[in-house]
């Protein structure tokens, strides 16, 4: 296990520190009132909250809800613009350190990692190995206890002002009472993905998984048998529920990897990878969103270039070309 680390309030709170996390949570951001508003007064407004974190003062603010649907439902709980800057200087500071508690083939939220490198690493495991698991929790985020996750971080975090300004903010949001974390702020993709390490290292230890790839709580264990799969499919539910206090979904699904694996919204044989209808659908909504904003005159040529281009690269892993042309002799049409 790594060592703790000693940073404490003082780095948190540093005015540098402040700053950068100011940028960064102004990212994509700065033409929206709010966000204009802090940046007129940002030395003011930096000092106040720098002072606030140092004294222990700081308490989250009530968080935004809405409603985004990805393509299915799901309920946003957003930090306040300043309670974005704290989670930003909080994550500067010890994202590193609780990064260290993951493994290599845990993908989410983590620098040179993300969901194509995922599918990558599923499909070299489904090229070598017949049976593969795949688990996934049920409402996972609304289902994270406040009192195990502070453990885990107590393992990497030696500071008690910072295990104290952790708390304050799992206090800002609670599902039910000590349980859950907000989709939609930045610490909870961390706490998130922290959460699990301890069970990603208890599976890869077992003699039975022959790989292993997680992206937040979507889980893959790849076997030699099928009875290894069921065998390992028990002991890790039972396990989730006496240690990590969460239910799996009832469709975790034991198949060969010849018929396919469908996993961070592809469907991945050993020998090509394929779009699902998730993935097609947010193709064509990106792709529908910009050339409206062009048609209507709100975006510039070069703006609508990059729009396509980040809807190229919600797709790039599959083997999509010919499926990627027909969609735009369909647009250019007007079918679509």
């Amino acid at each position: 296990m790594p060592r703790r680390t000693k940073v404490g309030l003082s780095e948190i709170a540093n005015y540098s520190n402040l700053s950068e996390a100011l940028f960064l949570a102004a990212a994509g951001r700065r033409n929206r009132r709010y966000v204009q508003q802090f940046l007129e007064h940002a030395p003011q407004r930096l000092g106040d909250l720098s002072d606030s974190l140092f004294s222990e003062r700081w308490r989250p603010s009530e968080m935004t809800e809405f409603v985004i649907y990805d393509p299915k439902r799901r309920l946003i709980h957003a930090p306040r613009f300043p309670d974005r800057i704290v989670h930003h200087a909080l994550i500067l500071q010890v994202g590193e350190h609780l990064d260290r508690m993951q493994i290599d083939d845990s993908f989410a939220c983590r620098v040179g990692k993300g969901p194509l490198k995922a599918v990558e690493r599923a499909q070299h495991f489904g090229r070598r190995f017949r049976w593969y698991l795949k688990m996934d929790v049920a409402g996972y985020f609304h289902s994270i206890r406040h009192s195990v996750l502070l453990e885990f971080v107590s393992r990497r975090i030696a500071d008690a002002a910072v295990l104290r300004l952790f708390c304050r903010i799992l206090e800002g949001f609670q599902a039910t009472p000590g349980t859950g974390l907000p989709i939609g702020a930045l610490t909870s993709q961390h706490l998130a993905n922290l959460y699990l390490a301890g069970f990603d290292r208890w599976m890869t230890g077992q003699s039975a998984c022959r790989g292993y790839v997680r992206y937040m709580d979507d889980m893959v264990v790849w076997c030699q048998t099928r009875s290894d799969a069921k065998a390992l499919l028990l002991s890790a539910t039972e396990l989730l529920g006496d240690v990590w206090q969460l239910q799996l979904k009832g469709q975790s699904q034991i198949n060969r990897a010849s018929a396919g694996l469908p996993f961070c919204g592809y469907r991945i044989y050993p020998g090509i990878i394929r779009l699902t209808r998730r993935k097609k659908l947010i193709y064509r909504r990106i792709c529908t969103h910009w050339e409206e904003q062009y048609r209507l005159g709100r975006v510039t040529a070069a703006q609508l270039q990059a729009g396509m281009a980040s809807a190229l690269a919600a797709v790039q892993a599959a083997e999509s070309l010919a499926w990627r042309r027909n969609e735009m002799q369909r647009s250019q049409s007007g079918e679509v």
